[in-house]
């Protein structure tokens, strides 16, 4: 399993890029540069489900200058 980091930046930052409507895009657009395929749809609903949730409760307990590291994984084929 290789793993990619897809962001890495503060907590505010990527609070920036969630509010100006990016994030699933910014993270699609990461993904295409560094492994030269899109995600799934769901992965990429993912995104959009859970990161907001968790950079919005790292910013309600006041953690704006917390590093952020989104990774992702990807699984080889066994055959």
């Amino acid at each position: 399993m290789a793993l990619r980091c897809l962001y890495q930046g503060s907590a505010g930052d990527f609070a920036e890029v969630i509010a100006q409507g990016h994030l699933v895009e910014e993270m699609r657009r990461r993904l295409v540069a560094m492994h030269g395929a899109r995600p799934r749809e769901s992965e990429s609903a993912s995104w959009g489900g859970s990161i907001p949730t968790v950079v919005h409760l790292l910013m309600g307990v006041v953690l704006r200058d917390v590093q952020v590291l989104v990774e992702w994984a990807h699984c080889g084929s066994t055959a």
